[in-house]
Protein backbone atom coordinates (compact mmCIF):
# COMPACT_ATOMS: atom_id res chain seq x y z
CA UNK A 1 0.00 0.00 0.00
CA UNK A 2 0.96 3.24 -0.87
CA UNK A 3 1.82 6.14 1.74
CA UNK A 4 -0.85 8.86 1.84
CA UNK A 5 0.45 12.34 2.54
CA UNK A 6 -1.84 14.97 4.05
CA UNK A 7 -2.26 17.53 0.90
CA UNK A 8 0.00 20.67 1.22
CA UNK A 9 -2.31 24.50 0.88
CA UNK A 10 -0.16 26.49 -1.88
CA UNK A 11 -1.62 29.92 -2.91
CA UNK A 12 -0.09 30.69 -6.33
CA UNK A 13 0.82 34.18 -7.82
CA UNK A 14 -2.45 34.99 -9.25
CA UNK A 15 -3.62 34.62 -5.47
CA UNK A 16 -5.35 31.14 -6.45
CA UNK A 17 -5.27 28.51 -4.35
CA UNK A 18 -4.70 24.77 -5.00
CA UNK A 19 -3.29 21.52 -3.10
CA UNK A 20 -0.80 19.61 -3.87
CA UNK A 21 -0.46 15.99 -3.78
CA UNK A 22 1.01 12.63 -4.42
CA UNK A 23 -1.21 9.11 -4.97
CA UNK A 24 1.57 6.58 -5.17
CA UNK A 25 4.27 8.19 -7.82
CA UNK A 26 2.19 10.84 -9.54
CA UNK A 27 1.83 14.15 -8.17
CA UNK A 28 -1.83 15.95 -8.39
CA UNK A 29 -2.46 20.09 -8.28
CA UNK A 30 -5.98 20.19 -7.17
CA UNK A 31 -7.64 23.50 -7.63
CA UNK A 32 -11.44 22.05 -6.46
CA UNK A 33 -12.73 18.71 -5.15
CA UNK A 34 -14.46 18.12 -8.65
CA UNK A 35 -11.87 14.49 -8.83
CA UNK A 36 -12.71 13.51 -5.59
CA UNK A 37 -16.79 14.14 -5.63
CA UNK A 38 -16.31 17.21 -3.57
CA UNK A 39 -18.67 20.27 -4.14
CA UNK A 40 -16.14 22.67 -3.38
CA UNK A 41 -14.43 25.45 -5.43
CA UNK A 42 -12.08 27.58 -2.87
CA UNK A 43 -11.01 30.28 -5.89
CA UNK A 44 -15.03 31.17 -6.25
CA UNK A 45 -14.53 32.53 -2.29
CA UNK A 46 -13.03 35.91 -1.96
CA UNK A 47 -9.21 36.23 -1.39
CA UNK A 48 -9.30 36.48 2.28
CA UNK A 49 -11.44 32.86 2.30
CA UNK A 50 -9.46 31.21 -0.33
CA UNK A 51 -7.31 29.43 1.97
CA UNK A 52 -9.34 28.55 4.51
CA UNK A 53 -11.40 26.77 2.13
CA UNK A 54 -8.80 24.85 0.61
CA UNK A 55 -7.50 23.24 4.11
CA UNK A 56 -11.24 22.21 4.38
CA UNK A 57 -11.30 20.72 0.92
CA UNK A 58 -7.88 19.56 2.13
CA UNK A 59 -9.79 17.44 4.93
CA UNK A 60 -12.02 16.07 3.11
CA UNK A 61 -9.74 14.70 0.22
CA UNK A 62 -7.32 13.34 2.79
CA UNK A 63 -10.90 11.55 4.70
CA UNK A 64 -11.53 10.41 0.89
CA UNK A 65 -7.87 9.16 0.06
CA UNK A 66 -7.77 7.24 3.66
CA UNK A 67 -11.31 5.90 2.51
CA UNK A 68 -9.10 3.97 -0.16
CA UNK A 69 -11.18 6.47 -2.59
CA UNK A 70 -9.05 7.41 -6.24
CA UNK A 71 -9.48 10.10 -8.05
CA UNK A 72 -11.92 10.05 -11.35
CA UNK A 73 -9.73 11.12 -14.14
CA UNK A 74 -11.45 11.95 -17.54
CA UNK A 75 -10.99 9.31 -20.26
CA UNK A 76 -10.80 10.13 -23.69
CA UNK A 77 -14.02 10.42 -24.20
CA UNK A 78 -14.15 13.32 -21.29
CA UNK A 79 -16.17 11.03 -19.17
CA UNK A 80 -14.80 10.67 -15.77
CA UNK A 81 -13.25 7.57 -14.81
CA UNK A 82 -11.48 6.27 -11.69
CA UNK A 83 -9.80 2.99 -13.48
CA UNK A 84 -5.77 3.07 -12.83
CA UNK A 85 -3.62 3.10 -15.46
CA UNK A 86 -2.32 -0.32 -14.90
CA UNK A 87 -6.15 -1.33 -15.92
CA UNK A 88 -6.09 0.50 -19.61
CA UNK A 89 -2.08 -0.90 -19.86
CA UNK A 90 -3.50 -4.15 -19.87
CA UNK A 91 -6.55 -4.01 -21.49
CA UNK A 92 -4.51 -2.64 -24.52
CA UNK A 93 -2.49 -5.47 -24.65
CA UNK A 94 -5.21 -8.16 -25.19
Amino acid sequence: MDAINYPKVVSGRDKKVYLDLKIGSKRMRLSNGSKFNIELFPNYYPENERINQAKILAVQVYAKLLAGESPQIKNEQGVLDSQPDLYYIKRGSE
